[in-house]
């Protein structure tokens, strides 16, 4: 009987331990699968937010010289298309970033809309655009983390001197 109670306890605690195991590598290996998921999925955001990035620098905040003329933005209306679907970088637009992109894609098709095709560019529709443009930039390095501070431990850069 003794023995019987040896080799009961022995099942048990095989089951046991085999269960313990299981559970605890099986969450493990999810745990890994959606880092590694994370990763990927950062690493094609970066590569396909600098083409979205780029494209903001038709709203800057000042004009060096004459702002452009209105006929011009039916191009960067263009280029945002081609980098939407073209390049495919809005599959990897976060539900915020999605939002900015709208937001500025409808801000450009507003001031396209107050004015004819040849007429500069006012001072409000360039500050409308940048506000815009600024808000997508934004958005865009938040999604990556690069509006983060570093969370690695140790002593920050020195700061650039300003001239």
């Amino acid at each position: 009987m003794e023995w019987f109670i040896g080799f009961l306890g022995a099942i048990t605690g095989t089951a046991t331990g085999g269960l313990s195991v299981f559970l605890t590598s099986r969450a493990q290996m999810r745990r890994e699968l959606v880092y590694t998921y994370d990763q990927n999925l950062r690493a094609r955001r970066v590569d396909a937010y600098q083409g979205s990035y780029k494209l903001t620098s038709k709203m800057p905040r000042q004009w060096p010289g004459e702002a452009p003329v209105r006929r011009e933005m039916h191009e960067w209306a263009h280029q945002f298309d081609d980098w939407y679907f073209g390049e495919a970088g809005g599959m990897f637009l976060t539900n915020d970033a999605r939002d900015a992109y709208t937001n500025a894609l409808e801000t450009m098709s507003a001031v396209l809309d107050e004015g004819p095709d040849d007429a500069t560019l006012t001072a409000e529709e360039v500050r409308r655009l940048w506000k815009a443009g600024q808000n997508l930039r934004r958005v865009l390095a938040a999604d990556i983390g690069a509006a983060n501070r570093p969370h690695m431990p140790g002593p920050l850069p020195d700061p650039t001197a300003r001239r």
